[in-house]
């Protein structure tokens, strides 16, 4: 949201796409943009630790090919 309290959509996400992994990789505590689904959703949230422990158990899923 602006200054002056316009939103606009920054992304529209579709099923299987992430949101919120650089705040993961730069070790930030807090991620500063918000979500809203525009339907009925499911979300998984994964732990950096646990981002962590796959990236370095599983690098050929860590790159989009």
């Amino acid at each position: 949201m602006t200054a002056d309290g316009w939103k606009q959509p920054l992304a529209v996400l579709s099923e299987n796409q992430i949101f919120g992994e650089l705040s993961v990789i730069e070790d930030k505590k807090t991620h500063g943009a918000n979500a809203t689904a525009v339907e009925d959703t499911a979300v998984l949230r994964i732990t950096a630790d646990d981002f962590k422990a796959l990236e370095k158990s599983d690098t050929l899923m860590m790159y989009r090919s």
